[in-house]
């Protein structure tokens, strides 16, 4: 089992995860490697170009899938103790933080964040996007693996969603 959950594990670093932001990207455009050159440039997102949520774009479920694969990494973490993938969730903690990216509006979770600027984002989410983001943020924030800075991260991230909803 810990053989194929690697082979798995190898086939979303190789074509999903974008190192330099931490997260999750869809539409690869090749069979082999992740290629992230067909994504929105910053000048189309400012433009909000092609729509408001980048939907059809490869940019629109960053924070959705980054939320929902956490808890995976952190049990298989806890089952077979590779110090890579603690790393790893680390890593995929810090691009979820990264969906924080407006500093106009605390609570707002974008829905991705460029791989060209690490910071341009469109200006629409979703609730499942919340919801995902939130959920894997708590399924990081009761494992062994959150360290106090992470919890304290989280707690400033969660009132000021919650500020927002108000």
């Amino acid at each position: 089992m810990q053989e194929k959950f690697k082979k798995a594990l190898k086939l979303v670093y190789d074509r999903f995860f974008c190192y330099e932001t931490e997260m999750f990207y869809e539409f690869v455009t090749d069979e082999t490697n992740n290629a992230w050159h067909h994504l929105p440039k910053v000048d189309e997102i400012k433009r909000i170009y092609p729509n408001p949520t980048g939907w059809g774009t490869g940019m629109e479920d960053s924070a959705m899938n980054g939320g929902s694969v956490i808890e995976a990494f952190i049990l298989a973490y806890e089952t077979y103790k590779d110090q890579n993938l603690k790393e790893f969730i680390y890593s995929v903690f810090n691009g979820l933080m990264r969906c924080r990216a407006s500093s106009r509006d605390r609570g707002f979770i974008a829905r991705s964040v460029s791989p060209f600027d690490k910071k341009s984002f469109y200006p629409e989410s979703s609730r499942d996007q919340y919801t995902h983001w939130i959920y894997g943020v708590l399924k990081f924030y009761d494992s062994a693996l959150c360290l106090d800075e992470h919890k304290e991260m989280i707690k400033d991230a969660l009132v000021n969603i919650a500020k927002k909803c108000e």
